[in-house]
Order: C-alpha cells, then sequence, then structure tokens
C-alpha cells in the first residue's frame, strides 16, 4: 500500500505518534542529518526512551498513546550487484563496475504498555535479481514477508508478542545491511589483482648496474598504461567507500544493541503491566541475534582494511616501480644525448682541422693549377703551328705547393692548440662530477 501524503500531513501523523521535534528532523531530511560537518557523535543513530517513570509523556488514552514507548532511527548501508539483464547492450560486463549502494532510513516506535508500533521505512527501489520483474523494494519485500505468518495472528498477541515482532523486523533491516559486501570485497580484489598483476614483480635492485640487459624491458620495467591507472583510481576510491558503509553499518548497529540493552532491558522494569519478564526476553535474544549479526559485518570490516592495505602496498610498489622505469628512462636518455654530443664534438674537431686546409686550397690552389695545361702563349706565336695531335704539357709549380703545404700545417697546429684546452676542461668538469657524487 502506498500513501501519498504531503509533508504537512506527514508531520501530523508523527506528531500524532508521540516522535520528538530531532526524530522529525531526522526522518524529513531522509538521514542525512548526520554528515562530517556536523556530528560524529550521532553516526547515523539515534534512539529515545520514556520507559523511566520521570522521562514518561502525558497519556492519550482515547488515542492509544500511554505515553511509555521506544523510539530509534537509523541509517543503514547496503551494497547490491546490478543485474546483467539491466545493463545497457552496449556494455562489456566484464568490464563495467555493476555494485550500487543503496541506504535506508528506519524509524520504529514501540509503545510497551499499549503493544503498538509504528514503521517508517525509507529505502529506495532497485532492479530485481530476476529479469522481468523490474525494480521493486527490496527491503519492505523482505519485512513484508517476515511478518506474513505474524500478521493473522497479531492482534490476538501479547504486549511482549508484538514487541518481538517489531524487533524481528528490526533484525532484518540490520541483516538486509549486510548486503552483497561480501561478494563485493572478492570482485573489487580480483579486478585489483588483474590490473597489478602485469606489473607485480619482485624489484631488483640490480636493475641499475651498467652491464645489464637492454632486452629485459619488457617484465616489470614497462610502464603501466594510462587507462589501468585509472581504473585502478576508480578500484581504490571504491574500495575507501566501502570501508566507510561498512564502518557506518557497524557503528550504528552497535549503538543500537548498546541501547536497547542499557536503555530498553533495564527500562522494563518500571513496567506495571506484568510484561516485563517476556519483553525483557525479547529483548535479549534480539541483542544476541543482533551479536552474531555485528560480529559478521567486523569480519567483512577486517577483511575490507586487508584489501585497503594490500591495496595501497600495491600503489607504493607500482609508484616504486613507475619512479625506477622513469630514472632508467632517464639514463638511456643521457646516455644517448652523451654519445651524440661525442660524436658531435669528434665531427666539430674534423670541421676545425680542415676548415684552414680547406681554405688555403682555396687561396693557393690558382698558383698550382696554373702550371697545368697546355704550352705557354709564346711557345705557340713562335711556332704558329696548329696541330690536331699536340700534347697538354704538364708542370708543377714546387714553391706553390711548398706554400700551401706549410700554411696548412701552421693552421692545423693553431686549431689544435685552440681546441685541445678546451676538451681538457670538460673532461675535468665531468671528473669533478662524477666524485661529486
Amino acid at each position: 500500500m502506498t500513501l501519498n501524503v504531503s509533508e504537512d500531513v506527514l508531520l501530523d501523523i508523527l506528531t500524532y505518534h508521540q516522535v520528538p521535534v530531532h526524530f522529525l528532523s531526522f526522518l524529513t531530511s531522509g538521514g542525512g542529518a548526520w554528515s562530517f560537518a556536523s556530528s560524529m557523535r550521532f553516526a547515523g543513530f539515534v534512539g529515545c526512551s520514556t520507559l523511566p517513570p520521570q522521562k514518561r509523556q502525558p497519556s492519550l488514552v482515547g488515542l492509544g498513546r500511554s505515553g511509555t514507548h521506544v523510539q530509534v532511527c537509523l541509517t543503514l548501508f547496503s551494497i547490491r550487484e546490478y543485474p546483467l539483464h539491466a545493463l545497457p547492450k552496449d556494455t562489456d560486463p566484464a568490464r563495467t563496475p555493476r555494485w550500487e549502494t543503496h541506504t535506508a532510513v528506519a524509524y520504529l516506535h514501540m509503545d510497551f504498555v499499549e503493544g503498538t508500533a509504528v514503521w517508517l521505512l525509507g529505502v529506495p527501489r532497485c532492479y530485481h535479481a530476476e529479469k522481468g520483474k523490474g525494480t521493486q523494494n527490496l527491503l519492505w519485500d523482505t519485512l513484508r514477508d517476515g511478518l506474513a505468518s505474524d500478521l493473522a495472528a497479531l492482534a490476538r498477541f501479547d504486549v511482549h508478542e508484538r514487541v518481538r515482532v517489531s524487533l524481528s523486523c528490526l533484525l532484518a533491516v540490520a541483516r538486509w545491511s549486510v548486503g552483497m559486501f561480501s561478494h563485493h570485497l572478492q570482485d573489487t580484489e580480483r579486478r585489483l589483482s588483474d590490473l597489478t598483476k602485469p606489473y607485480v614483480y619482485p624489484f631488483d635492485d640490480d636493475d641499475d648496474d651498467d652491464d645489464d640487459d637492454d632486452d629485459n624491458d619488457d617484465g616489470p620495467r614497462e610502464a603501466i598504461h594510462a587507462q589501468d591507472l585509472r581504473r585502478m583510481a576508480f578500484l581504490m576510491e571504491s574500495r575507501h567507500e566501502s570501508v566507510m558503509r561498512v564502518e557506518n553499518n557497524l557503528r550504528v548497529l552497535q549503538t543500537l544493541r548498546s541501547f536497547f540493552v542499557n536503555e530498553a532491558f533495564k527500562g522494563a522494569d518500571n513496567l506495571e503491566n506484568g510484561q516485563a519478564n517476556g519483553i525483557r526476553r525479547h529483548i535479549e535474544d534480539f541483542a544476541d541475534d543482533l551479536a552474531v549479526i555485528i560480529d559478521d559485518i567486523e569480519d567483512l570490516l577486517d577483511r575490507a582494511l586487508a584489501l585497503d592495505k594490500l591495496a595501497r602496498n600495491r600503489e607504493e610498489y607500482i609508484q616504486r616501480l613507475q619512479a625506477h622505469h622513469s630514472s632508467q628512462q632517464t639514463k638511456k636518455i643521457a646516455e644517448l644525448t652523451a654519445d651524440d654530443s661525442s660524436a658531435m664534438k669528434k665531427l666539430t674537431f674534423i670541421a676545425l682541422v680542415l676548415l684552414p686546409v680547406t681554405v688555403v686550397s682555396a687561396v693557393l690552389s690558382t698558383d698550382i693549377v696554373k702550371f697545368q695545361g697546355l704550352a705557354n702563349e709564346n711557345e705557340k706565336n713562335a711556332t704558329d703551328e696548329t696541330s690536331e695531335d699536340s700534347v697538354p704539357m704538364f708542370s708543377f709549380s714546387v714553391a706553390a705547393f711548398g706554400t700551401w703545404a706549410v700554411a696548412s700545417v701552421l693552421m692545423t697546429m693553431a686549431t689544435l692548440v685552440i681546441v685541445k684546452p678546451i676538451g681538457s676542461r670538460e673532461r675535468r668538469s665531468k671528473r669533478q662530477c662524477r666524485w661529486g657524487r
């Protein structure tokens, strides 16, 4: 049954049930009254008991309100797996995270004299695990199915039996909070392992040696891909949120159990309707069953914290691996740069040596070449003979060649005198750098 009522009508109904003002604020905000900016003491739970005589409210006999009641309001989280049949057709199930968080706000008002109870439950709808059933309120369906066997005989129950029914529904809400946390942690651990496995190798400090083979750079030295980094960041955020959710549920259920043991159980001694023993017995059973659920959540929290530690260790290792890979790349670049610099120095030296020789050759070559050719013009005019079979005469100027050789040697020696101190200073600076390291 769905009640379409306005906020004012809802507040009137809650006021009729003697709901305190701070409960109204908590309910109308959907459990959002607790946050890091407000109060860590609240921690998603608030309870109120009027069982002691000094705290009892005025009774409204005509409305069936005794003024002796217990009220609790709590916020719990549960993680569910998104069904495969609800995913879009173009989605890859193996790569798509299918975990969604549901928040439930539950309010329970139990009158220990009249035996009445008021439940308010706020929880979003989600896709049913079976295809074709659409979205349903799974928590409400669980409570309804649990009450099915008791609803027929509820009118004939004594007060303590009605309290038992309400407490059993509260246990169902606590079990709902466990949800699929275990499967979620297993899936997160598997995905984290698949992402980090290609990069997790024993770190070898001997990789820094100069004698290492560069052919072994495929394995642990491979840089992690940007897409894998983004997926790892998402998994880190996911497991961090999981730890926060589990811690909140644990804190709320521990506070709930402490409230019933310390407030409701002890306050039941003040009841005068003969139902105190039965109510205390049901509260003891409720506390024992809730302790089992708390133990399960503590186990989940231990697993989540262990996964958190594993994720941090692998994150630290991959950061170390990335730093090592970057240093290796920097070292290779430095070596290539040094080789290129050495080659450029050699080419520069050769160019400086050949430059004066080339200049001298260009200037003095005319003195050598002009003696290479046919007979001179005086001989031609004296003979006045023109013969097609005439053979060119070759004449070489020793003086011009000697001048060219002496000038080339002198300029080459001058170049060597200029270049040598520069190379010596560079070698001294390199040795000083190595000694400084």
